[in-house]
């Protein structure tokens, strides 16, 4: 009832892997690079050198199994080699004698590098009329066609033939195809050339018989099953509690959340591989280092809204913000207009001409603060270091020079932590560790 297609080694080798069941289906034919090879030797004698050049890495996986082939080469290699050469094709002279295909050109196969093309010749030669037939092109796509779970060919009314092309819409896609031109160009470019081919091989071609069958050998992969519990308790590991975390952003490298969570089972994955827990272990760790700091610190954004504060910044301006805290953790999305006098000196930062960083010393009934701001995004968000520096019975001058030795500690650390607020989560770990050591160190 299923026939599947051979000529794309890198199908074969993923049915072979992932999709056992749909092994017995594989047609027990070699691809055309096989043929072609076969065909070579035996025409040629085997003391002739096979190398095949063309838009496939899965070529030289057959080139390294298959006796028959010498070697493959992708059409990006050729191109560097004829440049490191000093090779200039398109301007040697054109003699037909010297640059004709040997034996000749060859028929209507021209048409398998684009999708459907294998039909063609199928329709046109092979008695085809009492079988359906598909095309399927894409890994993706291939994978969710040979389900076992959603795909039962027994149950099919008649036979199906699928041409199966593991690169969207056939080889002309190839991951090594040089791109002087749009896909729909290259694709319109082959199909004028396959329909100027001939309809058949000559007669004494076509005497040349050749062996076609064997497929690519290839062990398959046990791939273990989890429970529904087990995937549950890896996604919770990266902070995923349920469907609304799982965004399948791909970041990772695999194609949902919930394979990257097998793969994390599976140790063939590490949970800083996903964006979005690295992104909240940085903002946890930052907000650590935050509220560590012994000065108030405080981030607003170009509307005065707080992004984020640590408690000692509401314990230095006291009275009823350091209680509305205790509401509401770190003040955010609070107007800082509307609860402190600072608001003006963060949009005074902001403002296009302003310096990176301004101090202030700011006198509030019997305290003096010092604030200093200094901008994270020119525009969009700055930042704030508070400290007290009223001291009783010691001199101002020293009060004020031992304020500046913290601040300055304060307002590097602060810096830094913006950093990894922002969207530099690859560098997460190492700028964390830096943070922590210095910080350490300070203390000390």
């Amino acid at each position: 009832k299923l026939f599947l297609s051979t000529a794309c080694p890198a199908v074969v080798l993923y049915i072979k892997r992932y999709a056992p069941a749909f092994v017995p289906y594989l047609n027990d034919r070699g691809s055309p690079l096989l043929a072609h090879a076969a065909f070579l030797r035996k025409r040629y004698g085997k003391e002739i050198g096979v190398v095949f050049i063309g838009p496939c890495i899965a070529k030289k996986r057959e080139a390294d199994q298959l006796k028959e082939i010498d070697a493959a080469l992708s059409y990006e290699e050729l191109s560097r080699w004829l440049e490191e050469a000093g090779i200039r094709p398109n301007t040697l002279p054109r003699d037909d004698d010297a640059f004709r295909f040997e034996p000749r050109r060859a028929a209507k196969g021209a048409f398998y590098p684009v999708d459907g093309g294998m039909l063609i010749s199928l329709r046109t030669h092979s008695g085809f009329s009492k079988t359906s037939s598909m095309v399927i092109s894409g890994l993706d796509t291939i994978a969710e066609t040979l389900n076992s779970e959603t795909f039962a060919p027994n149950e099919l009314e008649t036979p199906l033939f699928l041409e199966l092309l593991a690169c969207q819409g056939g080889c002309v896609n190839g991951p090594c195809v040089i791109r002087d031109a749009s896909a729909i160009n290259r694709r319109a470019r082959l199909l004028r050339y396959a329909e100027s081919a001939d309809d058949r091989l000559d007669a004494e071609t076509a005497r040349t018989k050749v062996a076609l069958g064997g497929t690519l050998s290839a062990a398959g992969l046990r791939i273990k099953q989890y429970s529904g519990a087990e995937i549950r308790a890896a996604l919770a590991q990266i902070g995923k509690y349920g469907e609304k975390d799982e965004l399948n952003c791909s970041f990772c490298g695999y194609e949902s959340c919930r394979a990257f969570a097998r793969a994390l089972l599976d140790k063939h994955a590490e949970k800083t591989m996903c964006a979005m827990y690295l992104r909240a272990m940085a903002q946890r760790k930052a907000n650590a280092l935050i509220n560590a700091i012994p000065s108030g610190v405080v981030i607003v954004d170009k509307n005065s809204k707080i992004v984020e504060c640590n408690q000692n910044f509401a314990r230095l301006l006291g009275g009823e913000i350091e209680e509305l805290y205790e509401l509401e953790p770190q003040l955010c999305g609070l107007n800082l207009r509307k609860i402190a006098d600072l608001a003006s000196y963060f949009e005074d930062a902001l403002a296009p001409t302003a310096a990176e960083s301004a101090d202030y010393e700011i006198h509030r009934g019997e305290k003096t603060f010092h604030l200093t701001v200094f901008v994270i995004e020119k525009g969009e968000i700055a930042a704030g270091v508070l400290d007290d520096i009223t001291k009783p019975r010691i001199r101002r001058d020293k009060t004020v020079a031992r304020a500046r030795k913290i601040i300055d500690h304060n307002v590097k650390t602060v810096q830094k932590i913006a950093f990894l607020l922002g969207e530099n989560a690859a560098e997460t770990e190492a700028i964390l560790h830096s943070i922590i050591e210095s910080y350490g160190e300070k203390k000390k």
